[in-house]
């Protein structure tokens, strides 16, 4: 059995860390209510602020999209890592890592090829 590909864990200021093949995704608060509360869009950044040049913004690294909510599947966020790799979490486990209730949780590969 392989290992899965990422998993989510609480950043320690309200956002999150999001780990996909070993490579660190940060989602600041802000982003997190976006795609938790108000169920839009919202981006991965890369966590180094070092390349960041002073006035300049983070790197976008990936972006993060819910599920539809008026199917019958359970409710999902897609994470699709540039160039173009897609992945899912469930909505609640993220969400609950978010609140503390949950210290990890999984992030699994999905073919592209399933998705559309």
């Amino acid at each position: 059995m392989t290992p899965p590909p990422g998993h989510i864990r609480p950043d320690g200021r309200g956002g999150l860390r999001v780990t996909i093949e070993e490579v660190e995704h940060s989602l600041p608060v802000i982003e997190c209510l976006k795609v938790l509360v108000e169920e839009g869009i919202a981006d991965l950044l890369d966590p180094d602020p070092a390349p960041v040049l002073r006035g300049e913004g983070w790197r976008k690294t990936g972006h993060i999209t819910p599920s539809r909510t008026d199917g019958d599947d359970t409710p999902h966020l897609t994470i699709c890592v540039y160039p173009d790799r897609i992945f899912v979490a469930l909505r609640d486990e993220v969400a609950a890592v978010r609140a503390g209730r949950l210290d990890i949780c999984k992030v699994v590969y999905v073919n592209k090829s399933e998705v559309e």
